[in-house]
């Protein structure tokens, strides 16, 4: 999804929550607590620098309907009411913040779900890979097509999703983006109202939208007049009526005629948009200031500083941020670590959303099985295999031989969004003798293989779903094959084992969020397990943080030692 807008930060961030233009708005945002982070752990303070909920969280954000939305140690979300007590318990993976008296939020897993401020489930949107939260009553979402539309408080589709992009609605009208990328605006009933014509826009505020046509940039009226032709280099949203524009590499604001109230002066590392009467602009390294009129009110003099809310705003100095007055007398001295981080990604060109976690891996565990699965084998590889299954096996006729290893690198599709990269078989001794009289390797056809490794790739829907389909698989397996597995979780990995006595097929599944593995050990338990020990990329990185893959070309495969034989 293309979420950015125009070149520079203050312009992907847009924050409007904290003027005084939209602290009233239907988004129900609270600024009493303001969410500090103290070491590794957020907590709440009052105005005061008084902790009223104690640092405790791994994350923490304002307070909109009354909640706050907080995640626990283990990253989980869930929503705290003013007394820092769990009125929604953590047991999301995703979620929005209140907005409208709705949030949206996923389960491990789940669909998009709707909630109210009771965490009563409103409705599912089954149909949505990703759903923004509610202003002014809709809310937008994406198909599985990849098509944007919107729904209302009911969960019913008012504006069909057709739209390659949207941006949510603000006074009444919504940015939306058609198949070639141009811009235009829609109603509430999605009838197109500013023709498709912009490279980029903004939201409307104050009547105004910002837009480039991608040289320079301007403000359109909501009849889609150029109110103030494109000449600036990059551009603001209007709040208290002015807007920040960039003209020659420097900052300054212009009135709603475009005409320069401030001259161009300041550098642009901070978000500068006008609140209670003041904005923070940056000159060199330092941000101060400035009233109305461009004069300093509070001199350079912080490495960083925020809007200000409720005659209160947050500065980083000693690397620490403390807060300041109006007059920039500190009311906080600098205590904490970092201060209220969700501001400017929750009230940016696009809303806070979430995605579904839904992935049926049915799909590809059905068509698997149905290709190889029988009560008894599994692929080439029954109870008691030896080297001449495989060799018997014509699927595997182009496999590479090694000194105890058959590897088959040719990538099997099985459904669209899932492969199977790589098929191993390994050997406890060496599955050939070298011939020097005739220079030939003479196979051991009564070799007995000790395990088979399948590797899966991962891709499109289910990159991040390796886990997922680990589980589907351990419920198919056991299905097939009348076993029970065990189920283990060491950090970021999650095995199912099932260890089955001589005769009988043995299993695990190691997976984490990005990888899958499947191991099958048709020669007894113990020499299934020494060759995970020694071979599973999975199984030895436990504790390794969660790392997403890279594309790769499927012709590399991994790497041996040893030089490979003649393939079958």
């Amino acid at each position: 999804m293309d979420r950015f807008f125009f070149k520079m930060t203050f312009l992907i961030v847009l924050a409007v929550a904290l003027s005084s233009c939209f602290l009233k708005s239907d988004y129900g945002f609270d600024t009493k607590l303001f969410p500090v982070k103290s070491g590794d752990k957020w907590g709440y303070i009052d105005h005061k620098g008084k902790y009223v909920i104690n640092p405790q969280f791994e994350s923490a954000e304002f307070f909109r309907c009354g909640l706050a939305q907080v995640s626990n140690n283990d990253g989980v979300i869930g929503f705290i009411n003013d007394k820092g007590n769990y009125v929604i318990l953590p047991k999301y993976i995703d979620a929005t913040p209140f907005s409208c008296g709705l949030a949206f939020v996923v389960e491990e897993g789940g669909y998009i779900t709707c909630i109210n401020t009771k965490g009563d489930e409103v409705f599912k949107l089954q149909q949505a890979k990703y759903a923004e939260w509610f202003t002014e009553d809709l809310a937008a979402f994406c198909n599985k097509d990849e098509k944007w539309g919107f729904v209302n408080k009911k969960g019913e589709v008012v504006i069909n999703p057709q739209f390659k992009n949207v941006r949510p609605f603000k006074e009444g009208l919504a940015a939306v983006c058609d198949k070639d990328g141009k811009w235009g605006f829609i109603d509430k009933e999605g009838v197109l109202v500013i023709n498709y014509q912009f490279n980029k826009v903004d939201n409307f505020s104050e009547g105004l939208a910002a837009f480039s046509n991608g040289e320079k940039c301007g403000f359109v009226s909501k009849t889609g007049e150029y109110v103030i032709n494109p000449q600036f280099d990059m551009v603001n949203h209007f709040c208290e009526g002015k807007a920040a524009v960039i003209q020659g590499e420097l900052l300054g604001f212009i009135d709603k005629k475009g005409q320069f109230i401030i001259n161009p002066q300041f550098d642009y590392e901070t978000e500068p948009f006008f609140a209670d009467g003041l904005v923070a602009v940056s000159s060199g390294d330092l941000t101060g200031y400035i009233d109305e009129n461009g004069k300093y009110v509070i001199n350079p003099q912080f490495k960083f500083g925020y809007p200000f809310i409720d005659g209160l705003a947050a500065v980083y100095s000693g690397d620490q941020f403390g807060f300041i007055d109006k007059k920039g007398k500190y009311v906080i001295n600098p205590q904490f670590d970092r201060v209220f981080e969700d501001l400017y990604e929750m009230f940016s060109v696009s809303a806070p959303s979430v995605a579904s976690d839904y992935y049926d891996a049915n799909e590809f565990v059905n068509r698997w099985f149905d290709l190889i699965a029988t009560t008894t084998c599994f692929d080439a590889v029954c109870a008691g295999s030896t080297l001449q299954s495989i060799e018997d096996y014509s699927k595997y006729e182009s496999s590479l031989l090694y000194s105890r290893l058959v590897s088959y690198n040719k990538a099997q599709k099985i459904t669209d969004d899932i492969y199977i990269s790589n098929v191993n078989f390994y050997f406890d001794k060496d599955i050939y003798v070298y011939d020097y009289w005739t220079y030939s390797k003479i196979l051991q056809h009564t070799a007995p293989i000790c395990a088979v490794r399948y590797t899966l790739d991962l891709k499109n829907d289910a990159i991040d779903k390796g886990k997922l389909v680990a589980k589907t698989l351990k419920n198919k397996f056991a299905d097939n094959f009348e076993i029970q597995f065990e189920e283990n979780v060491k950090g970021n990995v999650v095995s199912y084992v099932s260890m089955q006595e001589e005769g009988k097929l043995s299993f695990a599944i190691y997976a984490t969020q990005y990888f899958c593995e499947i191991w099958i050990g048709p020669n007894g338990a113990d020499k299934l397990k020494e060759q995970i020990d020694k071979n599973s990329y999975i199984a030895e990185y436990e504790e390794a943080e969660l790392v997403e893959p890279v594309d790769v070309d499927e012709e590399e495969y991994e790497e041996v030692d040893d030089e490979p034989a003649e393939a079958f």
